[in-house]
């Protein structure tokens, strides 16, 4: 049963990467997907991360504690698991299947990047209600963008959100 779902889910993931796979020369949305990317690769959160200290932000400081505190509980899960699961990468696995951008590392399951979008986008909604939908959207378009750029498949971005969801909120339960 638990193979038959498995199998199941692997098909699912094979059939979106070859249906993405036909959308790409198509400049400006490979470059639009690329600057997304970019955006989750980690200096962002950081600048984010000076800009509430270095300004009159209330919580300033308890928000990036919350942040790093939920980095510190995601971070460990993530290696962890990449390391157990070992999932090839899309390019790796598939023929004729091109990586559009080098992967940071080998495997691809869960997805870091989207781990860590989502990560920010709930503690940064948290704080900042009124920018949840632009927060969780960009969150959304990092996850989308690691499968459309062929680096993942789409059940390694849904891990990283879950991992970055759990992550966050338990952060959030902890120092919130």
């Amino acid at each position: 049963m638990i193979r038959a779902f498995g199998s199941t889910i692997q098909r699912f993931d094979i059939l979106l990467i070859l249906i993405i796979s036909q959308l790409n020369r198509r400049y400006v949305i490979d470059k639009a997907f690329f600057l997304i990317t970019r955006l989750g690769d980690g200096p962002l959160y950081v600048i984010a991360g000076i800009l509430l200290i270095a300004t009159p932000v209330q919580d300033g400081f308890k928000i990036v504690y919350i942040a790093i505190l939920a980095y510190a509980i995601e971070l460990p899960i993530y290696f962890v698991v990449k390391k157990y699961v070992k999932r090839l990468r899309p390019f790796e696995k598939m023929q004729n299947i091109n990586h559009l951008i080098a992967p940071p590392d080998k495997y691809s399951f869960p997805s870091g990047h989207t781990a860590a979008a989502f990560v920010m986008a709930i503690v940064f909604s948290n704080h900042f209600s009124v920018l949840s939908p632009g927060l969780y959207i960009l969150a959304g378009l990092i996850g989308i963008s690691r499968v459309y750029l062929r680096v993942h498949y789409p059940t390694d971005i849904v891990a990283g959100a879950v991992l970055g969801i759990i992550s966050a909120n338990t952060s959030l339960w902890i120092l919130g």
